[in-house]
């Protein structure tokens, strides 16, 4: 573990501060996680969790997409925002990170934080941990406890991730932020020729603001909307890399990629909200 970053880690079992030793992080009690030669460190004990983690194919389906850089605009939002209401944070935590993909650029733009890479997935923070080698990256399930200590984040990043806003509001110090990203209705809605995506609720932002209202304000609401012109690879990564892909019948969806003709116009839209702790 690097130096900066001793303090952050807390044992799932005991709550005692993790340290790293050798290609484990142990605890004052004794209990043992071995650091994966990847660089992630899975916390998840037991039966580990009901909730079906990411595939590698998904995984592989995700990096391809944001790679094409369509999502380019929405981390650049990201970080105008974070601009706009907080100047330097010290400790980032990405609770649902995926990739990496928007902690790396977070990392880049502020490399003095302390950064932690959440997710259930291995698969990945195989990814994350290459993108953002500074950080830890932690297989955890976010709708537990999470092995943080009381106040200890300066921003938490949400994006299409689940949300556990109590523990939000327990590892969040006062004056810190959540910044978090759902899709909004019509979201690539093109898609929905191809295959049986699943949709997004009108009122899908105030359901985030009432499960914020306890320990947060919301500071911000901003609607990213911009065209999209997807390819017939791009229209298979960007089913493929959503929760859709538990479900979907990859033959039926190879089939109805090969009959376009030329590329899918779809809509990015997107509801970025900025949440302060009281």
């Amino acid at each position: 573990m690097p130096p900066n970053l001793v303090g952050l880690l807390l044992c799932p079992l005991c709550a005692c501060e993790l340290r790293h030793d050798d290609r484990a992080y142990r605890c004052a009690s004794g209990h043992t996680f071995d650091l994966a030669r990847q660089g992630y460190v899975n916390l998840l004990t037991g039966k580990g969790t009901r909730f079906v983690p990411d595939t590698a194919e998904m995984v592989r389906a995700r990096v391809d997409f944001l790679g094409a850089g369509h999502y380019d605009s929405l981390r650049r939002q990201l970080l105008e925002t974070l601009r706009m209401h907080h100047a330097r944070p010290e400790v980032i935590l990405d609770a649902g990170a995926g990739t990496g993909y928007y902690l790396q650029a977070f990392a880049n733009e502020y490399p003095h934080a302390r950064s932690v890479a959440m997710d259930i997935s291995r698969h990945a923070l195989v990814r994350a941990a290459s993108a953002v080698p500074s950080a830890l990256s932690v297989v955890w399930d976010v709708w537990r406890p999470l092995p943080l200590p009381r106040a200890s984040v300066d921003l938490l990043l949400n994006i299409f991730s689940p949300r556990n806003p109590s523990e939000f509001s327990r590892v969040v110090r006062a004056g810190g932020l959540v910044l978090t990203v759902t899709p909004l209705p019509g979201h690539l809605g093109g898609l929905a020729g191809l295959a049986s995506v699943l949709t997004v609720p009108p009122d899908k932002a105030d359901d985030v603001e009432r499960a914020f209202s306890a320990g947060f304000t919301e500071l911000a609401r901003i609607t990213i909307e911009y065209p999209l012109r997807l390819s017939g690879s791009d229209a298979w990564n960007a089913v493929l890399m959503g929760p859709s892909a538990h479900h979907i019948d990859r033959d039926q969806l190879r089939s109805t990629i090969a009959q376009l003709r030329g590329s899918l116009d779809v809509q990015a839209r997107f509801c970025l909200q900025a949440f302060q702790r009281g």
